[in-house]
């Protein structure tokens, strides 16, 4: 969280980017269900706060405090979606070396992200796995889910038990 010292300065709880710096690129990313606790009203800005190259496809909570988010990303607070319905609250241990937010089945971050971010990155190898490395491709399904996490298909189990009445 932005001001964890509570000496009511910082703001981009999530992502912050100080005035005059180089714009942070922010691509395929959920940013999301941070705090801000510098003060209240509109100098709260809980998820991002500066300026961002995000021309891609990415997930914020809220874009207060930030106007480089345009028409491709999605504002929860604008949708009037809920957090827990893009991923869990709760990082856990989904598999991997680190804890993850795992995706709903039916989350808008499942097959939303942009493909070509991960084919062409802006960094110098492509990201073959998420976030958990290993077996756990970047890509499943044909698109790229926004987020460190990709929902692996196969990762649910459904049961159905059929009963007949005589």
């Amino acid at each position: 969280s932005a001001d964890n010292d509570s000496n009511s300065s910082g703001n981009g709880g999530g992502l912050g980017v100080l005035n005059g710096a180089v714009p942070l690129i922010v691509r395929n990313s959920i940013v999301a269900g941070n705090s801000d606790l510098s003060g209240s009203g509109s100098s709260v800005h809980p998820d991002v706060s500066g300026v961002f190259d995000a021309t891609g496809v990415n997930i914020l909570g809220t874009a207060a405090g930030s106007s480089s988010f345009g028409p491709t990303n999605r504002i929860l607070v604008n949708l009037g979606i809920a957090l827990d319905t893009v991923m869990d609250a709760e990082l856990a241990s989904n598999g991997g070396p680190t804890a993850t937010h795992r995706l709903p089945l039916f989350s808008p971050a499942v097959n939303a992200g942009d493909n070509a971010v991960v084919a062409a990155p802006v960094f110098t190898a492509p990201p073959f796995t998420d976030q958990r490395g290993g077996a756990f491709d970047r890509i499943q399904r044909g698109v790229v889910d926004i987020g460190a996490y990709e929902l692996v298909p196969n990762s649910l189990a459904l049961t159905v038990t059929v009963s007949l009445l005589e």
